[in-house]
């Protein structure tokens, strides 16, 4: 079963360069990056949109340092 699995990963491996699948790395590491900044603002930020009249508030700096 493993060697299964090793030898389906070092196939995909051989398939293309370093350069031909940094092409499509890139764009996802940025997508992935600009999801997860997306995610941690609204998570947030959201319940002291959504309940104004609780005493809630924002941590920015451990906002920030997310």
């Amino acid at each position: 079963m493993f060697k299964c699995i090793a030898e389906t990963i070092i196939k995909s491996y051989r398939q293309e360069t370093l350069a031909e699948r940094g092409k499509r790395m890139m764009p996802g590491a940025l997508y992935g990056a600009i999801a997860t900044t997306v995610y941690v603002f609204v998570s947030s930020i959201i319940n002291v949109i959504f309940f104004p009249d609780l005493h809630l508030g924002v941590d920015w700096i451990r906002l920030l340092t997310q």
